[in-house]
Order: structure tokens, then sequence, then C-alpha cells
């Protein structure tokens, strides 16, 4: 989950936070039961079995994330800090153990690089928390059927800059939609373009996102520019096979440019991912099709 949100520099660090605070843990445990033996002759002891659980528990946590999202329930976020937690202070000192110089200097300098990196995570939270905001009030806008706050929203977070593609097609989406309040043609022109600008821009920032390819399709399409379109409406369609609108707007292109047999087909996988109305648009191509084919030659 981090490496999907951060990258993979961030599953590193990740990792090595996780490592040494289980290998913090493991030699706490080895020295409760070690004192323990010592001084009881049993190993039984109310530390090693926190300390046993909370290794348990950390690599059932490690294996659930591996395969699921989980952290992002906050349960489970606050449990598995709670086991790191124990493993970082066992409470458990190693016998005839000393804090001598270098080992205060060490404290010293671990502690300062932690403060550190906690100020370097809260300013990029800080940078990014503008346009984060301004993102939610633009979708909630959108929500509302208010285009123009939400183009005003969209805007106001991409100037703050550290944008992410979500803005981009927030703002896309906003002319899309104001483009149906227009009057002149010319004017839902440029909004199609301004449009299809932003989504571009989404899709370079998010090339593997399949709805920023179809929405990119429907503002070129709407602006005359069919072949781009097509070539959109079919990367969307290989990014998620399963969705039944694109291949229903990839039909619609089809048909607009004449090749009613692709079409016809391409209505009926529509309609076999769930898209009852596609059917009717297939049949309807069909009928033309027919229609054409009864025509006379010259006619």
């Amino acid at each position: 989950q981090l490496a999907a949100d951060f990258g993979f520099p961030a599953l590193a660090l990740l990792l090595l936070v996780v490592l040494l605070h289980v290998a913090n843990g493991w030699r706490g445990l080895e020295e409760v039961l070690r004192q323990r033996m010592v001084a009881y002759s049993r190993p039984q002891s109310h530390t090693a079995a926190l300390l046993i659980a909370a290794l348990s528990c950390l690599g059932v946590f490690a294996t659930h994330s591996f395969f699921d999202f989980n952290m992002q329930i906050p349960a489970n976020a606050m449990l598995a800090a709670a086991f790191l937690g124990m493993l970082a202070n066992s409470g458990v000192e190693a016998a005839g153990s000393r804090v001598n110089r270098a080992g205060r200097v060490k404290r010293v300098m671990s502690s300062l690089l932690t403060a550190g990196c906690g100020a370097w995570l809260l300013l990029e939270v800080w940078q990014a928390a503008g346009p984060e905001f301004h993102g939610l009030k633009a979708e909630n806008a959108l929500l509302v059927g208010d285009w123009e706050k939400a183009s005003e929203m969209a805007q106001a977070g991409l100037a703050g800059g550290r944008a992410g593609p979500g803005l981009h097609g927030v703002l896309g989406e906003s002319f899309l939609l104001q483009s149906l309040t227009l009057d002149s043609s010319g004017a839902r022109w440029k909004n199609y373009q301004a449009a299809a600008k932003e989504f571009s821009e989404a899709v370079r920032l998010a090339p593997m996102a399949n709805n920023n390819h179809e929405l990119l399709a429907r503002a070129l399409a709407k602006a005359g520019r069919l072949r781009r379109a097509e070539e959109e409406a079919l990367e969307a369609i290989r990014l998620n096979p399963g969705q039944s609108q694109s291949y229903e707007f990839y039909a619609g292109i089809l048909e607009q440019t004449g090749r009613l047999p692709e079409a016809a087909r391409f209505y009926l996988l529509s309609a076999y991912y769930g898209n009852a109305n596609a059917r009717k648009s297939s049949e309807a191509v069909e009928k033309k099709m027919r229609l054409q084919a009864e025509k006379p030659p010259g006619q």
C-alpha cells in the first residue's frame, strides 16, 4: 500500500523500520528468557508472552499487508503501532549493560535524525494539504452540480503546486459539464479543448488509470478529434477490459465513423458486461446495416 501511494523508496524505509523493530524485539525476548532461566530456572514471563504475541501479530500484519490493503482501517493501524511500540521498548535491559559516552552520542544522533525525518514529513504534508483541500472542495462542487465552483476550486488547487492527476481530472470534468450550459458552439468547443488538455495532463501523471483515458476520449470526441478519441478509448478498454461503458463509448465512435459491423460487435460486448441498453443500440445498428444493404446501388 505504501509503495502504491509513495513509491518504492517509501516501501524500503518501511521495511527497514519493521526489520529494526523485529530485531530489537527478538533480542529482548532472548534476554528476558535468559534472565528468567538464570533467576527461576523457568522461561515463563509476562514480558516474554507480550513479546511473543507482538512478534506473531506483526508477522500476521506483514503477511496480510503483502496481499491486501488493510492499514487504511484505523483499528488495524493502531494495533500494528501498539505492537511496534512493544517491540521497540520491551523494558528488558541486557545484563551488565551501561550507557557510555558513545552510546549517549548514538542516542542523541538517532533522536535528531528521527526529529528531522518527522519535520520533513510535516513539511511534505503541509505543502500537499492545500491542493488536497481544494481538490475535495472541487469534487464536492461537482457532486452538487456547481460546475463553476468546481472549476474555481480545482484551478486554485493547481495554482498551489504539488497537484496530482485528480485535480486535473476534476477540472477537465468541470469544463465538460459547463459546456452543457453554453449556447454558443464556439464556446462549447473551447471548453472541450480545455477539458482535453486537463485530461491529457491527468493521463501523463497517471497513465495506468483507465478512467483518465476514457474521459480524455470523450473530450476529444466532442471536440471532433475522433482518431485520437478512438486511440484513448481503446487504451481505456485495454487497462480495464471489464468495464461496459468503455465498450459502449468506443462502439459509439465506430458508429459515428461508419464502421457499423464493428460498432454492433462492441455494443454486444458492452451488453455482455452488464449494460442492458447496449443491446438495443446493437439492434439499432444492425437494422441500419440491413437498410443500407437493401438500398439499390447508387442511392
